[in-house]
């Protein structure tokens, strides 16, 4: 097996590689077949590319493999320097994929610890199980998932609980979900989740009026929201057909009442409605509550694994191994 370095040469081969995994994503996560991401995918690739943060593998001059990291990052889920490699940042073919992942994981890593990166995360299919327990084994744990809803079948069909009403929120009532998404912030802060992130809507307006907001009032007050936007996280929610759900939250003392699914059922109706094809989602699989909720309705199609690197492998006086 040759390790090259990437450059834009390869990009036609490596999307093949990448088409395919998307394909076999497709027959456990069936509403990715309702897209095609060929478009994106490439755009993502090449760019990647010219970046050459990476390996392609290549035996008898054909493309096996590849994994490639986007540009570094100051503070990666913490204070360290890191690199991520989004979904479609790395495909494997072969008889022994798992293998194959951890190889190129091994010659990439030698260098981009050596330039100081401490921090790796690395996206993949959620049911491409022998490369994700490849990375479990390289010392990986997953952090994030991305999930999908084709609305035609859509699973969140709930009734609205008497005395709450679940509605669209317009101009300036956006801003009375603000405690609710300063809530999610300090949720997110506290155990077992734990991650230091300040949450907002946007503050330029029309970034907010772009992003639509549905909430559910319950004796005059809001009690739970949800912000829909076009972009989220990987290259499949990039597409056209699809929307994504980025802001989330309802109060405590509500939970109880299920009304993250009344607005969830509303919003699948509205934009049904509106001729989308597609909702997508992506959560914090360490935030339990969450996760149980969206995997209820969602199909996870990613598992995005993180690694920080022992400091102490570093050389004080050089900065280098």
């Amino acid at each position: 097996m040759e390790y090259v370095n990437l450059e834009e040469a390869l990009v036609e081969e490596a999307l093949i590689l990448a088409l395919a995994e998307y394909e076999q994503e497709g027959c456990s996560c069936p509403a990715l077949r309702e897209c095609d991401p060929k478009r994106e995918l490439e755009c993502l690739i090449r760019t990647l590319f010219r970046a050459g943060n990476g390996k392609a593998a290549l035996e008898n001059g054909k493309m096996m493999g590849y994994l490639a990291f986007g540009e570094p990052v100051e503070e990666l889920h913490g204070r360290a320097r890191g690199m991520f490699s989004p979904l479609g940042g790395s495909a494997f073919t072969g008889k022994d994929r798992g293998k194959l992942a951890s190889l190129l994981l091994e010659k990439v890593s030698e260098r981009l610890v050596e330039e100081g990166i401490m921090s790796l995360a690395v996206s993949r299919y959620a049911h491409d199980e022998e490369v994700l327990k490849s990375l479990v084994f390289n010392g990986f744990g997953i952090r994030c998932s991305d999930g999908i809803m084709s609305l035609r079948h859509s699973r969140a069909d709930v009734a609205e609980a008497n005395g709450s009403i679940v509605c669209e929120l317009f101009g300036r009532e956006k801003k009375e979900v603000i405690p609710l998404v300063k809530g999610l912030s300090l949720h997110m802060s506290k155990a077992p989740v734990f991650i230091p992130v300040e949450v907002s809507l946007p503050e330029n307006e029309d970034e907010l009026e772009n992003m639509r907001v549905f909430a559910v009032r319950a004796d005059g007050k809001i009690v739970g929201c949800m912000c829909v936007k076009e972009k989220g996280e990987t290259f499949v929610s990039e597409n056209a057909r699809m929307i994504n759900i980025g802001i989330a939250f309802v109060k405590e003392e509500s939970r109880n009442g299920d009304v993250a699914g009344h607005i969830l059922s509303h919003i699948s109706k509205t934009l049904e409605k509106e001729g989308r094809a597609l909702l997508g989602v992506d959560c914090e699989t360490i935030n339990p509550a969450a996760l149980r909720f969206w995997n209820k309705y969602f199909t996870p199609y990613t598992y995005s694994g993180t690694r920080r690197i022992d400091e102490r492998i570093l050389k004080s006086d050089k900065g280098g191994i």
